[in-house]
């Protein structure tokens, strides 16, 4: 047939002589399993190749161990998971950290996940990074089969932005070699998201190499390539059968899992203790938006708090004040929600100073029965309002306020005396 020749000409048919005469040439350079610790195994589907690297748990990498993250409690690991009330506690020997690394970042059925990395605690003693290699396309259904097994055990997935990168991808290889996969059906701590949450006002990138570098105190060795780098330098052993260059491609995706158990232990430490975040405002910020989104009202408050005692920029203050006087009002703690107000007017937030003052009407006027005090806070917001430029939206606003004012005066307003009273 007229595309078997012309398959046979590319030599893309494993054993037309175009190929073969592929083959020949690539023994003149190292293959993988010469270049990086591994061997290839058989699976239904064929052969590929797997790296495995066991590491002890007291092995550091950066500020902590890969062991520390066995310790932290397993309701505080859980609130890493998205959303977090799929599980209310997640040991981490049920966690496996996965990173691909890929033919290129635009996903679709283009895109193959020629590595992909996995790391776990198999026991309290040792780490296990293993690492699935496609060394041709032909072998990735072999790769895929192997990977699926390798998973089975486990009940949640780490990752570092798998939740939009790696899993999707992965998902559609496997599904194009019609292979099971329960991937999304997973409980997944991808843990970008909440970095994002404490370190996005303070780092100029959340990436993970950025973090690693602020953050975790990791440090990489010169054998490590570019993540841009990567896609080409697997592109150039396709056609040549070289395998040295990609010594730094296995590397790099190492220390992703490694960086990955060492920053879900950080996140569960900050979590455990909000005071050691090395006191940078907006991290304590960061961590106040993180228990915010948690339902924690309480300890968000706590951490907004001490987060504006630090010297901030007007903007970032201005902000805080904003998202504080908001968790008062939902805490409803009208109070110490009116003790912003002066600072909000003073940030120029006049419009939610008025917020503040109005909710706050609302409470002793009809919680308390402190009319007097509710018309003080009336007649506070309607100096307030008075100052704001005039619009449609704002006229109402002191309408409303005017017969608030009206009908409180008149609460407040002596009875008049029954003229029977007169005459005792």
């Amino acid at each position: 047939m007229d595309w078997r020749r012309r398959l046979e000409t590319l030599g893309m048919l494993r054993n037309s002589p175009a190929r073969s005469a592929g083959l020949t040439r690539r023994r003149l350079y190292r293959p993988i399993e010469e270049v990086v610790p591994g061997q290839i195994i058989e699976t239904p589907a064929g052969p590929c190749f797997v790296s495995e690297q066991r590491f002890t748990v007291d092995r550091p990498h950066g500020r902590w161990t890969l062991g520390d993250l066995l310790h932290r409690p397993p309701e505080i690991l859980a609130r890493l998971l998205d959303p977090p009330e799929q599980t209310p506690a997640l040991d981490p020997r049920q966690i496996v950290f996965l990173d691909t690394e890929t033919t290129g970042l635009a996903g679709g059925t283009g895109t193959y996940a020629f590595l992909v990395g996995i790391g776990f605690f198999p026991d309290d003693q040792t780490f296990i990074i293993r690492q699935y290699f496609m060394r041709d396309y032909d072998e990735e259904p072999a790769q895929m089969s192997a990977l699926i097994e390798a998973l089975e055990p486990f009940g949640a997935l780490g990752s570092f932005n798998g939740r939009s990168f790696d899993i999707p991808i992965l998902e559609t290889r496997l599904a194009l070699q019609r292979l099971p996969s329960r991937l999304s059906r997973l409980p997944h701590m991808d843990l970008l998201r909440p970095a994002r949450r404490v370190w996005r006002r303070v780092l100029m990138s959340c990436a993970l190499s950025s973090l690693e570098q602020a953050v975790l105190a990791v440090r990489r060795a010169g054998t490590d390539v570019p993540s841009w780098m990567i896609p080409s330098l697997y592109f150039e052993y396709l056609q040549t059968g070289e395998a040295t260059p990609l010594a730094g491609v296995f590397y790099h995706n190492q220390q992703d899992i490694l960086s990955m158990v060492t920053l879900a232990n950080h996140l569960c430490y900050l979590l455990e203790n909000p005071a050691e975040t090395g006191r940078h405002p907006m991290e304590l910020a960061g961590l106040a938006r993180w228990h915010e989104s948690h339902g924690e009202l309480d300890r968000a408050i706590t951490l907004y708090r001490e987060a504006l005692i630090y010297p901030l920029s007007p903007e970032e203050r201005t902000r805080l004040l904003r998202r504080l006087s908001a968790l008062l009002k939902r805490a409803h703690r009208h109070e110490e929600a009116l003790e912003l107000w002066q600072a909000l007017m003073d940030a120029g937030e006049v419009e939610q100073a008025v917020e503040i003052l109005v909710d706050l009407a609302k409470y002793h006027e009809w919680q308390t029965r402190d009319l007097a005090r509710a018309l003080e806070a009336t007649e506070q917001a309607i100096t307030a309002a008075a100052g704001l430029r005039p619009t449609p939206a704002r006229a109402l606003m002191l309408e409303g306020l005017e017969r608030r004012r009206e009908r409180l005066l008149r609460k407040l307003r002596p009875a008049p005396r029954r003229q029977d009273d007169n005459h005792l």
